[in-house]
């Protein structure tokens, strides 16, 4: 069995700064105490791309499909509809789309944060991030369309 996470981070891996972007999100979400896997990063050795990626999904609670293009490469393409499928499989999942740009016909249906600056607030330092109004927002907002309908697994009922 593979480690379970709560959020799975899709983003194209054909860009390295957007990926940097995304993994400070996935550092600052941990600090919360949300387990997050990006991409491919979590396959375990011997599996190949497809199947360790399917693995990771399938372990994952939760999706935020990152967007920078409306071109994204196929390989994105592909894995946006990897999540789609476990979404369809699953009464509980929630997926998040952050765009900094129009949606594909091919990515609609998800809740959708967007704003040509979406990519750039996610800083290193979440000091500096959340310094400024609209990267808190942002956070809120993936943290509110993550957390909809869910009851907390550890939380005492009170009469």
């Amino acid at each position: 069995m593979h480690e379970e996470f709560d959020v799975f981070l899709l983003c194209d891996d054909n860009d390295d700064k957007l990926t940097d972007h995304y993994r400070y999100l996935r550092d600052h979400l941990q600090l919360l105490g949300i387990s997050v896997t990006i991409n491919s990063t979590d396959v375990r050795p011997g599996f190949t791309l497809l199947k360790g990626v399917t693995d990771v999904m399938n372990a994952s609670k939760d999706f935020v499909i990152a967007l920078k293009d409306r071109n994204p490469s196929r390989e994105f393409e592909q894995r946006v509809a990897m999540v789609q499928e476990v979404l369809k499989r699953r009464a509980r999942s929630y997926c998040v789309v952050l765009s900094s740009c129009e949606l594909p016909v091919w990515l609609t249906g998800s809740p959708v944060i967007i704003g040509d600056d979406v990519i750039s607030l996610f800083y290193e330092d979440i000091r500096q991030m959340l310094g400024n109004p609209r990267g808190r927002e942002i956070l809120k907002q993936i943290l509110l369309h993550l957390c909809q309908n869910k009851q907390p697994t550890d939380a005492k009922r009170h009469p």
